[in-house]
């Protein structure tokens, strides 16, 4: 594990920022290194180093995954259905599903495969693969009608109405991790549906069973902590959230989240390092709704 929080924090002042705070969740396991650099300390019978930059980390490997925590958008149509309902689009027109940047913090380029499957579908033999790179721009891929018909012949006839599912896999040239969401210290894959309507129609949305249908405070773990902690939240819906942390006295002692935010699972570091052992409250608002735990720090 390489520790993301700072240990000597009147020696490496301004590097935190430097250290991805989720490192550790995109590390390959089994990577090996030339050499790893940076502070040493021994704390709690075991020697511990701190690093100063993510070139502290010396390897020929290819050591961490793509970020696979990026928001999937529903893909859309190029232009209105010529019928006037909004529910649908034509297949006759462009496809066009979008998605968020990833990146790989050991500098590897990241590529996306756009996948197709039938509903329940595990993507290991999918109806459609499309490869696509980001080059400076929102990544995503076009559809023709021809591709989308092609690949769902012989799973739809006529009239009928069949769901598909599709999502992302990104690969850095060593491997490829799915396009998932980060539940604690587990992902969770996501994916997207597309409804077809016979060969004329398609709609297509969100579909993510583990998407959250109301607003959630969980529990800080570990607790007691000793100085870092997690938090985690998550919200249904676009909306903006507030996440602070009181002392026992009601007075205000730290900011963690103040933005607005999509619809998820979220986790937060809590850095109590500057703070005195005791009781702190953290309070979630989000939208209209308020929630707050407690928590126990112990030095």
């Amino acid at each position: 594990r390489v520790r993301n929080r700072l240990s000597f924090a009147d020696i490496t002042e301004g590097l935190d920022s430097q250290i991805p705070n989720d490192l550790n969740a995109h590390m390959k396991i089994g990577a090996g290194f030339d050499a790893v650099y940076g502070f040493m300390a021994f704390s709690f019978s075991n020697p511990k180093i701190q690093l100063r930059t993510i070139d502290d980390l010396v390897s020929e490997d290819s050591f961490t995954w793509p970020v696979r925590n990026i928001d999937l958008f529903a893909a859309t149509a190029m232009g209105p259905p010529s019928d006037g309902r909004q529910d649908t689009v034509q297949v006759s027109q462009e496809l066009n599903a979008e998605w968020g940047f990833s990146n790989s913090y050991d500098g590897d380029d990241v590529t996306y495969r756009f996948v197709l499957d039938v509903e329940g579908g595990d993507f290991s033999d999918p109806l459609l693969s499309l490869s696509s790179s980001s080059d400076g721009e929102l990544p995503e891929i076009l559809i023709s009608s021809g591709e989308l018909t092609a690949a769902l012949d012989g799973h739809i006839e006529g009239d009928e109405q069949k769901t598909f599912i599709w999502t992302v896999f990104l690969s850095d040239g060593d491997g490829e991790v799915q396009v998932s969401e980060k539940d604690g210290p587990v992902f969770n894959p996501t994916y997207r549906e597309i409804l077809v309507r016979g060969s004329e129609y398609v709609t297509s949305g969100e579909t993510h069973a583990d998407i959250p249908r109301v607003v959630e405070l969980r529990q800080n773990y570990p607790n007691p902590f000793n100085p870092t902690t997690v938090i985690e939240y998550a919200v249904p819906d676009d909306m903006n959230v507030r996440l602070t942390v009181y002392d026992v006295l009601g007075r205000q002692v730290m900011t963690l989240v103040n933005e607005q935010m999509t619809p998820g699972s979220y986790s937060v570091n809590f850095d109590a390092s500057r703070l005195a052992s005791g009781v702190y409250i953290y309070r979630l608002e989000a939208g209209n709704v308020v929630h707050t735990k407690r928590m126990m720090l112990i030095k």
